[in-house]
């Protein structure tokens, strides 16, 4: 008898002991390398889905949403994310479209006025040579409003060494309407067809080149 509680008691502190040992979780986390090699110019832009980012990022978004009105504080919603690598001095040329209402095709109608909105592109460029390095970060900011901006100090204390490479990795694309257009869609016009401010439900579309330009 003295040998069966004698095991269940060497049993039971088995189990006890395993309890103790310290617990480990397996992460994963993704970075970006980034080189050029001779002549390089090359701009990436990747849109977030809104689905991997449990809606709180990326797009599609409700035109609705705090996140990208006017009134918001912040940035506005992050919809996508931005690289550039270059090994000559350069502007970046911004030319979009107001955001309009899609018909079922998806093309972009003239049913109502165009929203217009503000997109802010965060940065942190730098680049590494023989005589040093250099490092800027900052933001830029775009206005539908004017059709079509340059991005011209994003490289200011550049100074054109020989295979100097100017890099940037994972900046980010920032949403938010203007003041006039956060109003119109807070005055709720989606069933007066006949009102300057109607709103249709739907889809909204608005399309935005972005280049990348050496300086000449």
């Amino acid at each position: 008898m003295m040998r069966k509680n004698t095991l269940v008691i060497f049993l039971l502190l088995l189990s006890f002991s395993s309890f103790g040992k310290e617990y480990s979780l397996e992460m994963t986390r993704r970075f970006s390398l980034q080189a050029g090699f001779d002549s390089a110019m090359d701009i990436s832009i990747t849109p977030i889905a809104a689905q991997s980012q449990s809606y709180i990022a990326g797009m599609p978004f409700s035109i609705e949403d705090g996140q990208v009105q006017y009134q918001n504080t912040s940035q506005g919603r992050e919809i996508a994310r931005w690289n550039v690598l270059s090994n000559t001095d350069f502007n970046i040329k911004i030319s979009g479209t107001k955001l309009f209402p899609v018909d079922e095709t998806g093309q972009m109608t003239n049913i109502a006025k165009g929203l217009d909105y503000y997109l802010v592109f965060d940065y942190r460029l730098g680049y590494v040579t023989a005589s040093g390095q250099y490092e800027a970060t900052g933001t830029e900011e775009y206005y539908s409003a004017n059709g079509t901006e340059y991005f011209t100090d994003l490289t200011e204390g550049y100074t054109g060494d020989v295979n100097a490479f100017i890099g940037g990795v994972d900046g980010s694309i920032f949403f938010r309407f203007d003041e006039a257009s956060s109003v119109r869609i807070a005055s709720d016009n989606s069933n007066d067809s006949s009102s300057e401010d109607y709103l249709p439900p739907g889809d909204y579309h608005a399309e935005v080149t972005i280049t990348l330009e050496g300086k000449i």
